[in-house]
């Protein structure tokens, strides 16, 4: 009586590229989406107006502050994920 179980895993998304940030769904909600590729890098999804780049990492009090890098129009995921290294190093 032994089978062996396959267990399938989602492969997790591997980049986030400005087109696909772009295309990021409105709901009815703010929401927040993670880079996959820069730790502590977030998206923040507003209902309406510009997606927005911020970045959450615990700081040596331990308190995690969110720091916005800047929005969608000025900014792309690439300087984005520059600066939000700079930002946790300061950190």
């Amino acid at each position: 009586m032994s089978e062996q179980m396959v267990v399938e895993r989602r492969s997790r998304r591997k980049t986030l590229t400005d087109r696909q940030v772009a295309a990021l769904p409105r709901k009815r909600a703010r929401y927040t989406m993670a880079d996959p590729e820069q730790r502590g890098l977030y998206l923040r999804v507003p209902t309406t107006g510009p997606i927005v780049f911020v970045v959450a990492v615990r700081d040596q009090y331990g308190r995690k502050p969110w720091v916005r890098l800047g929005d969608t129009g000025n900014m792309r995921i690439e300087d984005a994920r520059e600066r939000a290294g700079t930002v946790i190093r300061r950190l």
